[in-house]
């Protein structure tokens, strides 16, 4: 949240007292593709740092405002993901991730 405060508009819910519990804003950094470039930056930069190849890094990413949890069934009791039950509610975000990679490689290879 430290950058999107420094980066965010003038106005609306980035100027109210306490944005960390505002769920509409949290949803708009969320839907906002600046955030999603930045995180993605910064975790590519980690895996580089970390020696990662290119084929290792993370190619494209959504942030969603809701965690994962055990009462939301996307986790076990023993904390484990559920990658069934994660893969069929997140499939459209899934489906977005690969669209933007292969849109991209296919434009950067033109």
């Amino acid at each position: 949240l430290p950058w999107a405060r420094e980066n965010a508009g003038s106005g609306g819910a980035a100027s109210s007292g306490d944005v960390e519990r505002d769920d509409e804003y949290k949803q708009s950094l969320c839907d906002s593709a600046d955030v999603r470039r930045h995180i993605l930056a910064q975790m590519v930069a980690a895996g580089k740092a970390d020696g990662l190849k290119g084929f290792e890094n993370v190619k494209a990413i959504r942030l969603f405002v809701e965690e994962f949890s055990v009462d939301n069934g996307l986790l076990t009791p023993t904390f484990k993901m559920k990658r069934p039950v994660a893969a069929k509610k997140f499939r459209s975000a899934i489906d977005d991730c690969y669209t933007d990679v292969l849109g991209a490689s296919s434009t950067s290879s033109k």
